[in-house]
């Protein structure tokens, strides 16, 4: 009887299949990164101020204050998110 001594690629993978697998990965979390910014960006665009007329003067000087630190905010997330996913993009 003849052996079949040949070592299949289901038994022992090979390093490049494992390179690529974590090269895909690291795009693809730096595509999710990215959408992740965008969608910050979206919503700190489409916030809108709280209307005056519901308000008295001290609150909303208050809420202006607190919608002009949220729009801050996400935009400053949406830029880092963004970055940081095209850095890792192009590390991958």
């Amino acid at each position: 009887m003849e052996e079949n001594n040949e070592i299949s690629e289901e038994q022992f993978p090979l390093k490049d299949n494992t390179k690529k697998t974590v090269s895909l990965n690291i795009i693809a979390i730096g595509f999710v990164l990215i959408l992740v910014g965008a969608i910050c960006g979206w919503f700190a665009i489409v916030d809108q101020p709280p209307d005056s007329a519901d308000y008295s003067q001290e609150k909303y000087d208050e809420l202006i204050e607190s919608h002009n630190n949220l729009v801050t905010t996400l935009a400053s997330v949406a830029l880092l998110f963004s970055e940081i996913g095209v850095i890792i993009l192009a590390w991958g």
